[in-house]
């Protein structure tokens, strides 16, 4: 797999604003990860997809397998 060259490129404007942004979300996304507890449940799960919107098939999945 090849790098992409634009993370090699000079700062723009934009990526210098979003800057602080990204430092909130991170700092935020650590203190809720420390935060949460995980759970056990007794019963079997399968997830079905990814976090794509639309188009992927996840629903046709999801119905074959309720029919088994």
């Amino acid at each position: 797999m090849k790098i992409p060259n634009f993370w090699y490129k000079k700062k723009s404007i934009l990526s210098n604003t979003l800057l602080p942004i990204s430092v909130l979300y991170n700092f935020f996304s650590l203190i809720l990860q420390s935060t949460k507890k995980e759970v056990k449940i007794k019963i079997p799960t399968i997830c079905v997809g990814n976090l794509t919107i639309g188009g992927s098939g996840k629903t046709p999945v999801v119905i074959a397998l309720n029919k088994i």
